[in-house]
């Protein structure tokens, strides 16, 4: 596997993942039948968090690679 079809792989099941915990899961609420799920909602900002310190350009983190990737492997379990 190149490190490319790993860096898309990454970036697109930790958006479906961001996409479900902030949409899917709130659906309920969304429809009227049910209680926000404030945790869901603040796990898939996280999720995109995650994804914006791993592929972006941020300076301050650009020595901290290997904690942000501990922080992602750390959030699936």
């Amino acid at each position: 596997m190149s490190r490319s079809t790993l860096r898309t792989g990454i970036i697109v099941l930790g958006l479906i993942t961001a996409l479900v915990h902030l949409v899917v899961l709130n659906l309920g609420f969304i429809l009227g039948r049910g209680q926000p799920q404030i945790l869901f909602a603040l796990n898939g900002l996280g999720y995109l968090a995650l994804l914006i310190a791993l592929f972006g350009q941020i300076s301050f983190l650009a020595n901290q690679k290997t904690a942000v990737h501990v922080a992602f492997i750390a959030s699936r379990l």
